[in-house]
């Protein structure tokens, strides 16, 4: 005969669990590979191998989408799952095939019990339930478990490398730098243009964002100084990066001045200025309203300190209370009531004078004592714009960290807390409607933040009558909140320029190491299923040779006609 003998074996022999089994074999003095098993072989290690260097890379290194593809992220994506599931389909096919001569020939192992599983109609059901069984080979078992770990390569092959619009990038970032003028030519020196620039600056983003609701920039993590990137960041989606940091959380008290004289006024051991002049004729008990030129009235202004302080700020109130009235004769105009409020009395009035104002005369003063309570850090920050206004762009993920970066100078923060609204609340109104009368010079600022307003806008000032401060705990809130949108001027770096035709402007910034996340398209690594892809892989493409060799070797006959025909006789 030729190198392949058929028989019908006729001798008893053991299986792998000792049964007595007869065999329909095919002898090969040597076992062959035939080229179709070699090609599909080659097809399934040459697709999955380039998959798996695919993955691996993605993960190492996104890996950018050309430009030209312009289309959003869901159609990318369902274009790419299309592809590797196609991919993957056909690998997977060329090494089912393997395994789908295993089947065939399980009916040779024992032809009088069982061709349930050897025939082209027998499913995963029926493989399922023959695995299960005693009549199932040791090579029926091991192929069925190939089988099973191909259909869940597949699947994890389809999801191990997707299109993605967040793509990780370690680099550097500039951002806004806090210091003194022995770091920076300027900055936070009160006495320079620039930080009077800035200070305007914050003046208008108040307005903006307590009197309008409108928030300017992003939404910051409540009661945080947190430095913010100098660059444009259109094409990040998200970006961690380490910068100092500075905590406050206010806390006010009602004090009686120890003096006030010209634009002074004495608290405790410190001197506090003020951009307007005023003066009290004397201090003694009284209950009669100031006379004098001008109209009597009420004031709130920001006073400035003359010596280092901890970022304290203090607001000097004029008016009257139920005892001491602004105005004798009237009280139907807008007046500030004091009443309950350590206030320093004077007969003569205190009078505070303004460019373009008459006098105005109050017989009763106090101050406002705010103490931010600042607690100076360090820690990461993430930047992740969002469309709601009501969601937080900039939060603080580890605050505490080891280590200062050295981008807020503590002696620049103090400064920039004792000052940082004296724009927003000593500045007039520049709108027409929004300016009160000569008999009270408060702005809308000053009154949002620290006066009980009606709900409504008052119309008419002259009517409104006397007008008491918010309660403490509100105006601790008050405070926190605009300081908040004060400190945008400050912690976007911007330098301003006082020449106003100039367009571009320097910023203030030092470079710290950033974790970005790219808003580009890209294929990407899910870790997971590239880890459980390549084990799958690896483990089946040992096994699949493993399978082929024994299917070579074993002497069984597949079952088509050829081989039913020599069993029939």
């Amino acid at each position: 005969m030729s190198d392949t003998d058929i028989s019908k074996d006729q001798a008893k022999g053991a299986d792998s669990h000792g049964e007595t089994t007869h065999h329909v074999s095919i002898s090969h003095p040597h076992p062959t590979f035939t080229k179709p098993l070699i090609i599909r072989y080659m097809v399934f290690l040459v697709m999955e191998a380039a998959f798996t260097a695919l993955a691996w890379y993605c993960f190492r290194r996104p890996r950018l989408l050309p430009s030209y593809v312009d289309l959003d992220l869901r159609t990318v994506k369902s274009g790419f799952i299309t592809i590797f599931n196609i991919w993957h389909t056909v690998a997977i096919a060329c090494a089912i095939a393997i395994c789908a001569e295993t089947f065939s020939k399980e009916w040779s192992a024992r032809p009088d019990q069982t061709d349930a599983v050897s025939t082209v109609t027998s499913g995963i059901t029926d493989r399922i339930y023959y695995s299960f069984t005693r009549r199932a080979t040791r090579t029926f078992r091991a192929a069925f478990l190939i089988f099973l770990g191909l259909i869940v390569m597949r699947i994890t092959g389809s999801s191990a490398v997707t299109a993605t619009d967040e793509v990780p990038v370690q680099a550097t970032l500039p951002i806004s730098l806090i210091s003194t003028p022995s770091l920076t030519s300027d900055n936070t020196n009160t006495n320079n243009s620039a930080f009077a620039l800035r200070l305007t600056t914050a003046n208008m983003i108040v307005r903006l964002e307590q009197l309008l609701e409108a928030p300017w920039g992003y939404v910051i993590q409540p009661n945080w100084l947190i430095p913010l990137p100098t660059e444009d960041l259109n094409k990040t989606s998200q970006v961690d990066y380490g910068t100092d940091l500075a905590k406050f959380n206010y806390t006010c008290r009602w004090q009686v001045p120890d003096n006030i004289y010209e634009n002074t006024v004495i608290i405790g051991n410190e001197t506090w200025t003020s951009t307007v002049r005023f003066s009290s004729l004397n201090t003694t008990e009284g209950t009669q309203a100031p006379q004098g030129t001008g109209r009597n009235g009420s004031s709130i202004f920001q006073l400035i300190p003359r010596t280092q302080v901890e970022g304290t700020s203090a607001y000097l109130l004029l008016g009257g209370n139920s005892s001491v009235p602004v105005n004798s004769t009237s009280q139907t105009e807008a007046w500030i009531d004091l009443s309950g409020l350590p206030s320093m009395f004077s007969s003569g009035g205190f009078t505070r004078t303004r460019d373009h104002f008459p006098p105005l005369h109050a017989p009763l003063a106090t101050l406002l004592i705010c103490d931010p309570r600042l607690g100076l850090t360090s820690g990461t920050v993430r930047l992740r714009p969002t469309p709601g206004l009501q969601v937080h762009d900039v939060t603080v993920l580890t605050p505490n960290i080891a280590g200062r970066v050295g981008n807020i100078d503590d002696s620049a923060t103090r400064t920039l807390f004792a000052n940082v609204l004296t724009s927003a609340i000593n500045q007039p109104d520049s709108i027409p409607w929004l300016r009160t009368l000569d008999f009270i010079y408060i702005n809308a600022v000053s009154a949002r933040m620290l006066l009980s307003i009606p709900p409504t806008r008052p119309l008419n000032w002259s009517a409104i009558g006397a007008i008491t401060p918010l309660d403490l705990v509100t105006i601790n809130h008050q405070l926190n909140d605009f300081t908040l949108s004060a400190l945008k001027a400050f912690t976007s770096g911007d330098k301003g320029d006082d020449n106003a035709i100039q367009q571009v402007t320097d910023v203030y910034a030092t470079v710290v190491d950033a974790k970005s996340t790219s808003a580009t398209l890209a294929l990407a690594t899910s870790i997971q299923f590239a880890i459980l892809h390549s084990v799958l892989f690896t483990t089946i493409l040992v096994a699949l040779a493993g399978l082929a060799y024994l299917n070579r070797t074993q002497g069984r006959v597949p079952f088509d006609l050829k081989s039913i025909k020599i069993e029939s006789h």
